[in-house]
């Protein structure tokens, strides 16, 4: 019996740690995520709608002032987000400005951003919106855009098996 309860106690802690990464809830999402599907939509001033595929993968870490942090194919710099329900939110008055490699620079502001895993933890769905602002020789362009893209957990360069709800 002594036997029998160590062991229920062993499998019951693997499980636990298996379950949330060991992190708590933000454990969960900490690793790659590959995208499989998505789209990014830009509106600027004087040119139409424009729509792209989303790409890349999204790697979340432990975020050490947030639940978590983020590098995203949106924005090279760090994503701080924090996590309840299953879900990473954005902390509030994100925006991340980078050079354009041209000798202007780029801003790219956060309205929203949500990164929601699905139930068996291994997909994931991503949207956001907000404004990318170019800046050069003194002259700014503001463009909208929204983005929505299913995800799917990568282990290395190796994405595991996922469910799609499409």
């Amino acid at each position: 019996m002594r036997y029998a309860m160590k062991m229920f106690g062993l499998v019951s802690c693997l499980a636990v740690s298996a379950c949330d990464g060991g992190e708590g809830e933000a454990g969960r999402f900490v690793g790659k995520w590959r995208a499989e599907a998505g789209t990014l939509t830009k509106v600027c001033p004087g040119e139409g709608e424009r729509a792209e595929t989303v790409a890349g993968d999204v790697v979340w870490i432990g975020g050490g002032n947030a639940d978590l942090a983020s590098t995203t194919p949106l924005t090279p710099c760090r994503l701080k987000a924090d996590v309840s329900d299953g879900m990473a939110s954005i902390v509030p008055g994100h925006a991340c400005t980078t050079s354009d490699g041209a000798g202007g620079k780029v801003t790219v502001t956060f309205d929203s951003y949500t990164f929601v895993l699905l139930p068996l933890g291994n997909t994931a769905f991503e949207k956001a919106s907000g404004q990318i602002t170019h800046e050069r020789k003194g002259a700014a362009t503001a463009c909208a855009f929204t983005q929505a893209a299913w995800y799917g957990r990568s282990v290395g360069d190796e994405a595991t098996p996922s469910v799609s709800v499409r």
